[in-house]
C-alpha cells in the first residue's frame, strides 16, 4: 500500500471550510528540503510559504499567518528552538512541527517542552510528515472546539440565576458560577479547592462524607437524579432553604470523576408557600366568622330590643332596672365584638377616611397613658411632615389600643413604650417577599416596647384573629377564684 495514498485517505485536505488553500510555512536552511516539502504538501491542498532561518520565519509568520509551521531545529542566524520560543510568546494557537536530524533529538525534545506539537526526524518518511501536519491541525481543532465549548458553557453558567457547582469524587469544589457566589457569599477564588461541606450545616456533613466514601468504594450514588430539598450555609453562617438538582450520572476527565449540581435558593418560594397557607387559613376563619356574626347579630337584636322594652316598664323599680341595664351593656359589648368579627370577615362596611396618624396617636395619648399605668414610660415620636393615609379610623384606633395593651402586659415590672410614625418607601424586593404589598410611598406606625418579646412560635400566629397567649392565664385565675 502506498503510504502517501493511505495518508491521503485517512486525513482531510489542507483546504479550509471554504475550499481556500491553507498556508503552510516551511522553515529550513536547505533549499532541496524546502522544495521537497513544498511539492509534497501542495498536492494535499496547502499553499507553501518558505523561510531559510528562524528570523525569516518570524517575518513570514506576521506576513502570511500560516495554518501550520514545519521548523528545522538547526539553522543559521536564528535556530528553530529560539524561533519557537519567540513564536510561542505571541502565537499560542499556530501548530508547529519540528524537523530534526538524529543527532538533534535532544533539541527536539526540548522544543516539545517549549510548545511544539510534534517532531519528525531526518531523513523523514513522507507519510510521517503528512501525518504529523494533519495530526497537529486536528489536535488544535479539537482544542479550539473544547475552548469554544467551555466558553459557551461558562457564558451560560454566568448568566443563569441558579448556582452551578461541580466537585471531584473527594467533594472538592472545581467549578463555581456567579449565581453560586451571590447565593453563598464566597467568591470563585475562595470557593475553588474548598470542600462542599463548607456550604452545608453541620448536621449534613457526616452523612455527606459517608456518601462520598461509599461512592469511592462502590461507585454507587445514594441519590441519582431528581431534586432534593435541604438547607445551605452562607459564608456569614446563616442557613437558607435550597433545592438541589442532582445529575443522573458523572463526567470524567482522564482518571478523575466529577459531579455537578444545580442549586436554587428556595427562600422566596418557601415564604410564598407559607403566605399562601396563611391566606387560605385566614380565608377559612373569615367564612366561619361571617357565619357566627350573622347568627349572633340576630340573637343580639332580640336581646337588646327586649332589654329596651323591659327598661321602659320597670323605670319605677331601680333595682330591676339596674340589672336590665347590665344585660344591655353586655349586649352592647357583644355587638362590638361581632362588629370586629364581621370586619375580619370583610362583611362589615369599612369607612375609609384620610387620616393624619400623628393626630390619631396624639388624640389617644391621654387614654393610653391611663391604660399603661405609672410604671411604664410612653414616648410619642411624631415624624414631621408626615404624609396622610386612607383608612378606617376605628380600626386604626383599635389596632393601636390592642398593641399598647399587649405591650403593657409584656412589661409587668415597668419599661418604655414607644409609638412612632414615619414616611417610608417600599421597594420591589419588599413587595416580592410580601404578597399583597406594592412598591411605593407609605406612612408607618410603629409600636415598640422593652418587654419580654415573643417566641418564634407565638410570632407565627400573631395575625390569627382568635389566637392569644392569655387564655391559659385567664383559665388559671378563674380556677383560683371561682365566681
Amino acid at each position: 500500500m502506498n503510504p502517501l495514498l493511505d495518508a491521503e485517505r485517512v486525513w482531510s485536505t489542507g483546504a479550509d471550510r471554504e475550499g481556500t488553500p491553507r498556508k503552510i510555512l516551511i522553515v529550513d536552511d536547505e533549499e532541496d528540503v524546502r522544495w521537497l516539502l513544498a511539492t509534497m504538501l501542495r498536492k494535499y491542498g496547502f499553499e507553501p510559504v518558505t523561510a531559510r532561518n528562524g528570523q525569516e520565519s518570524l517575518e513570514q509568520l506576521e506576513a502570511t499567518s500560516p495554518a501550520v509551521i514545519l521548523m528545522d531545529v538547526r539553522m543559521p542566524v536564528l535556530d528553530g528552538v529560539a524561533a519557537l520560543k519567540k513564536i510561542r510568546a505571541d502565537h499560542q494557537d499556530v501548530p508547529i512541527v519540528m524537523l530534526t536530524a538524529y543527532g538533534d533529538i535532544d533539541s527536539a525534545v526540548e522544543a516539545m517542552k517549549i510548545g511544539a506539537d510534534d517532531y519528525v526526524t531526518k531523513p523523514f518518511d513522507n507519510a510521517r510528515i503528512v501525518r504529523a501536519v494533519f495530526g497537529a491541525l486536528e489536535r488544535r481543532a479539537v482544542e479550539e472546539g473544547q475552548r469554544e465549548s467551555e466558553a459557551r458553557f461558562r457564558s451560560l453558567a454566568e448568566t443563569v440565576t441558579d448556582g452551578m457547582i461541580s466537585s471531584d469524587s473527594r467533594g472538592t469544589i472545581v467549578s463555581w458560577n456567579r449565581a453560586a457566589q451571590l447565593m453563598f457569599g464566597y467568591t470563585e477564588e475562595e470557593a475553588l479547592g474548598k470542600s462542599l461541606t463548607c456550604l452545608m450545616p453541620e448536621r449534613y456533613r457526616a452523612p455527606h462524607q459517608a456518601a462520598l466514601e461509599r461512592l469511592r468504594s462502590t461507585g454507587q450514588q445514594r441519590v441519582k437524579g431528581g431534586i432534593v430539598e435541604l438547607h445551605g450555609l452562607r459564608k456569614d453562617g446563616t442557613e437558607f432553604p435550597v433545592e438541589i438538582s442532582l445529575p443522573y450520572g458523572a463526567w470524567k476527565n482522564g482518571n478523575e470523576t466529577f459531579y455537578s449540581a444545580i442549586i436554587r435558593d428556595a427562600t422566596v418560594r418557601k415564604s410564598l408557600e407559607e403566605q399562601l397557607h396563611h391566606s387560605q387559613k385566614m380565608d377559612a376563619l373569615g367564612r366561619l366568622a361571617a357565619g357566627i356574626g350573622h347568627d349572633f347579630n340576630n340573637l343580639l337584636t332580640a336581646i337588646l330590643g327586649y332589654s329596651d322594652l323591659t327598661l321602659d316598664r320597670v323605670r319605677d323599680r331601680p333595682d330591676i332596672a339596674a340589672d336590665i341595664e347590665e344585660i344591655k351593656k353586655a349586649g352592647e359589648r357583644a355587638r362590638r365584638l361581632i362588629q370586629q368579627l364581621l370586619a375580619f370577615s370583610r362583611k362589615r362596611t369599612l369607612v375609609a377616611q384620610v387620616l393624619d396618624l400623628n393626630r390619631v396617636a396624639g388624640d389617644l395619648e391621654k387614654m393610653l397613658r391611663h391604660i399603661i399605668g405609672e410604671d411604664i414610660r410612653l414616648d410619642l415620636v411624631a415624624a414631621p411632615s408626615l404624609g396622610h393615609t386612607k383608612a378606617d379610623p376605628g380600626q386604626v384606633e383599635e389596632l393601636l389600643m390592642n398593641l399598647v395593651v399587649n405591650a403593657r402586659d409584656a412589661m409587668p415590672q415597668g419599661g418604655t413604650l414607644t409609638i412612632a410614625t414615619a414616611n417610608v418607601v417600599l421597594d420591589s424586593e419588599f413587595a416580592r417577599r410580601y404578597v399583597g404589598a406594592a412598591p411605593g410611598r407609605y406612612v408607618s406606625l410603629t409600636v415598640q416596647d422593652t418587654g419580654c418579646g415573643m417566641t418564634p412560635d407565638v410570632l407565627a400566629h400573631i395575625f390569627e384573629p382568635f389566637f392569644t397567649t392569655k387564655r391559659m392565664a385567664a383559665t388559671s385565675r378563674s380556677r383560683a377564684h371561682p365566681a
